[in-house]
């Protein structure tokens, strides 16, 4: 391998070179501290990395374009931050924290960086299998609180969550299997020419594995019960960096294959968007657990973002871009809160004023209300699917957006309820620093969107 492709690989591999670093740190010390210094220097370093990279020769199975580039700032940026709330979590919730669980993370986020960077069916399996496989540790890392007669749900829900990824694996080789026996290459660059019979068929089921990747409905159901049983940080990774890679690898997919263009492939994608948008909106009605709505929610959200996807073009792309991120920004901002906040919903406000005024912030934006960046990314998104005269989704996602207001104000009145005298703990100043970040991008994005847009239009350059 060149310098050349050596530097531009250089993201990916200071961040692996983070987690052998992070290895030999946790034999040298079992105390988590030294390792939770390393994943974040090692994150730091990856974000840092990318405007490093090279330009210079194609590298195999990956590219390394500004696309990429885009999508690994933000994997890297969130990681930091979930990292930052995972060790408040472990202190708040007294729950033994450990170096394994950091380079698990740390594991996880470098299968999210591959994935988003694929070019190859190869690479796009070893992507997801890194990632998947760090999940089952992630997800059952809970254990049960000392003194507490409660169940390990967090072990519950890594089987669950074990079972359904392994059927949507078995789906993706099967399908992969399929698209190389039509077309004789495992290249994204053999998609674009008509699909015969064989092909058609390997489309349709590597499009039901990311479905399940995804939650989308009608393959959903592993999304609320291992919301449910994981922990708030692990919560918040699966349904932003996780979820995150996985679309924009979908994006990259759709804008190759012309998959958004008319025939069997877009109608697929059309079922996936209205199916996900009434199932995620009409479940989360009738849920009083928090993390089982906000499971709901997210399959609503991604609904969404394949209206984006559905709208093709750079206009859908750019729409598609801008909605993660503030779809990221304000689920990091609700599980990072969840993660270091030990009191109880109601009645909130009473308690800790501030941080119920960001909580119901993000929970606005969310519901897509004016004046926040949830209103401005489903505009973008609405716009770009009348500018393809996509009429019929228009009108399914402002009717699904209608439905979701209603869930999220009633968590948000839930706050504002009658207070409760009780004991408060403090937050640490890394988690409150964090927390304010997010909050101000999330002001920021809903009053003054035109950075990101421009970066986003720059970074949309090269999505080969």
């Amino acid at each position: 391998m060149s310098i050349d492709e050596l530097q531009s690989l250089l993201p990916l591999l200071v961040l692996a070179g983070a987690i052998v670093i992070a290895l030999l740190g946790a034999a040298w010390s079992r105390g988590p501290r030294l390792t939770f210094g390393i994943t974040l220097l090692g994150l730091v370093g990856s974000f840092t990395a990318i405007f490093f990279r090279g330009q210079n020769g194609p590298v195999p199975l990956l590219a390394m374009d500004s696309y990429s580039a885009y999508y690994m700032g933000l994997i890297f940026a969130s990681a930091f931050a979930l990292v930052v709330f995972s060790w408040e979590y472990f202190q708040t919730k007294n729950q033994e924290s450990s170096s394994e669980y950091f380079i698990v993370l740390l594991l996880a986020t470098l299968g999210s960086a591959v994935l988003v960077a694929s070019t190859n069916f190869v690479s796009l399996f070893l992507g997801i299998e890194i990632l998947s496989v760090s999940l089952y540790v992630l997800i059952a890392y809970l254990r049960p609180v000392s003194g507490r007669p409660e169940k390990d749900s967090g072990l519950e829900a890594s089987l669950k969550y074990l079972v359904l990824a392994g059927t949507a694996s078995s789906f993706l080789v099967f399908g992969m299997a399929l698209i190389y026996a039509s077309r004789g290459s495992l290249e994204f660059s053999v998609l674009p020419t008509p699909l015969d019979t064989l092909g058609l068929l390997g489309v349709a089921m590597l499009l039901a594995g990311i479905g399940f990747k995804l939650s989308l409905a009608p393959f959903h159901m592993w999304s609320p019960d291992v919301f449910e049983g994981s922990a708030a940080p692990v919560t918040g990774f699966i349904a932003t960096i996780s979820k995150g890679a996985m679309f924009a690898l979908l994006l990259r997919l759709v804008w190759v294959a012309k998959w958004a263009e008319s025939g069997p492939t877009a109608t697929i994608l059309g079922f996936l968007a209205i199916a996900s948008m009434f199932t995620g909106n009409l479940a989360a009605l009738r849920q009083e657990n928090l993390k089982r709505l906000l499971a709901y929610s997210s399959i609503a959200h991604l609904g969404y973002l394949l209206v984006a996807l559905l709208a093709g073009g750079r206009i859908g792309m750019e729409a598609a871009a801008f909605y993660l991120v503030v779809y990221f920004i304000t689920t990091l901002i609700i599980f990072g809160i969840l993660s270091v906040l030990s009191d109880p919903l109601d009645g909130l406000f009473w308690q800790r004023p501030w941080i119920s005024l960001v909580f119901a912030a993000a929970f606005l934006s969310l519901a897509g209300l004016p004046l926040t960046a949830g209103f401005i990314g489903k505009f973008f998104i609405a716009s770009a699917a009348v500018d393809h005269t996509h009429w019929a989704l228009v009108v399914i996602l402002v009717l699904n957006s209608a439905i979701g207001i209603y869930y999220y104000f009633r968590v948000i009145a839930k706050m504002f309820a009658s207070p409760e005298l009780r004991e408060t703990t403090s937050i640490s100043i890394p988690s409150r620093s964090a927390l304010a970040v997010l909050g101000v991008l999330l002001i920021v994005l809903g009053v003054y969107p035109t950075p990101m847009l421009h970066l986003i239009r720059n970074a949309m350059n090269f999505p080969h």
